[in-house]
């Protein structure tokens, strides 16, 4: 019973740890893998399986890339994805907004309402969205319990409401006159002039 860590690619690369256990590392390249754990000292490679005796540093490493580096990739990657800069287009009557690890798509014919609001509204809670520093992307439960999607930088209103009949937007952007830009591009009105 081998046990099988996250995979990168259709093949995988059994390692025989001390004590007998298994473990299976996913690669595109398993030749190039079995090559690379085969240079270490006390280590057996076979086509098929490259055993690790107790005590190589092989062990050391594997351990090492499954407990510290496989997470914090992941972590980066989220941190990374949710930070960036909000994106928005419009096309095909389509209003479609990209934060990163968040999106969201809709319908010029649904919104029943725009608005620019100087300040966001108190949120209560986050209930499957990204939060770190100022950045706030995916859903949230404001504290008048009304669910919104949020894709703003907190730091720097004003922010566009965008209401449907089954849902809520707040979008910005870091620059303000993006912000205005969206704005005055689904009401055709300037807010500079307002």
């Amino acid at each position: 019973n081998a046990r099988l860590l996250p995979e990168s690619g259709f093949d995988a690369v059994e390692l025989t740890l001390e004590g007998g256990r298994r473990v299976r590392l996913g690669t595109e390249e398993p030749d190039a893998l079995v090559a690379v754990l085969s240079r270490f000292a006390g280590v057996a490679a076979g086509s098929a399986a490259v055993d690790v005796t107790p005590g190589s540093r092989v062990a050391a490493v594997v351990l090492l890339l499954v407990a510290v580096i496989g997470p914090a990739v992941v972590v980066g990657t989220v941190l990374y994805a949710g930070t960036r800069p909000v994106k928005t287009s419009i096309a095909n009557g389509v209003l479609s907004i990209n934060g990163g690890s968040s999106h969201a798509t809709v319908a010029l014919r649904d919104i029943k309402e725009v608005s620019l609001e100087p300040q966001l509204p108190a949120i209560a809670r986050r209930t499957n969205g990204f939060s770190m520093g100022g950045s706030l992307r995916g859903h949230f439960r404001l504290e008048s319990g009304e669910p919104a999607q949020l894709f703003v930088e907190r730091d720097h209103p004003p922010f566009v409401v965008i209401r449907t009949g089954a849902s809520r937007i707040w979008v910005n952007a870091s620059d303000t006159d993006a912000t205005f830009a969206l704005y005055k591009s689904l009401t055709g009105v300037d807010p500079e002039k307002r």
